[in-house]
């Protein structure tokens, strides 16, 4: 159990510095653009890894148990932390209908203004009722949304855009991210429970989520071969 333990720690932090990495080199390519707007990929990106690595440093804290779970401090953490978690999905989402629907503004904003109403109502729901759905509740949207990531890049890779980064390897990214929440739903019922979906044996989720997200970092890192 405490080796199990310790690859659990060890491959927390090492997402963390990949969400940081992440965040830090699409806010650089962002900055270095000649013009820049709130609605650019790299921003939206930017902010959405930067939501993940916080909502994750709460996660690093219940593990390690510098934040005993089950009381008013992590209960206000949780909260915060539901809406760091719908505000992540939300700019993913516009990110793919900006890929999408990018000439196309009614459909678009109709598009996000739906699944913004989706997305708030279940995490209120949660909130209200029982923190314990949201386990279910990130498995039902996190999976849709990363296909749908995947595809999105996939696509452009096919119809040759977003030439300034390499959209198949962000796309098979999106598809080992979304493939770590099942193994997440797997590791969560077997091994010694931490708090939540965090179990002795979650390292194997979390080393997962580590590939797609590094494989996240590389397509932005490199050029498109067109």
């Amino acid at each position: 159990m405490i080796v199990e333990y310790i690859f659990l720690i060890t491959t927390m932090f090492t997402k963390e510095a990949v969400y940081v990495a992440l965040a830090s080199v699409l806010f650089y390519q962002w900055k270095e653009s000649e013009k820049r707007y709130i609605s650019d990929i790299p921003f939206l990106l930017g902010l959405a890894f930067i939501g993940q690595s916080v909502q994750h440093v709460f996660d690093i804290l219940w593990v390690t148990g510098l934040v005993p779970y089950a009381t008013i401090a992590s209960q206000i953490m949780i909260f915060v932390q539901f809406i760091i978690i719908s505000t992540v999905l939300i700019l993913l989402f516009i990110t793919m209908l900006d890929i999408w629907f990018e000439n196309k503004p009614k459909i678009r904003n109709i598009g996000i203004l739906l699944y913004c109403s989706i997305v708030i109502g279940l995490f209120t729901i949660i909130i209200l009722i029982d923190y314990e759905l949201v386990v279910i509740t990130m498995f039902l949207l996190g999976i849709p949304t990363f296909a749908l990531l995947a595809i999105t890049f996939i696509f452009a890779y096919h119809q040759q855009r977003l030439s300034n980064i390499h959209p198949l390897f962000v796309g098979m990214g999106a598809v080992v991210a979304m493939s770590s929440y099942f193994v997440h739903a797997i590791c969560s019922k077997i091994g010694t429970i931490y708090v939540d979906i965090y179990t002795s044996f979650s390292f194997i989720g979390v080393l997962v989520e580590i590939i797609g997200y590094s494989l996240f970092l590389y397509g932005f890192l490199k050029k498109a071969p067109y």
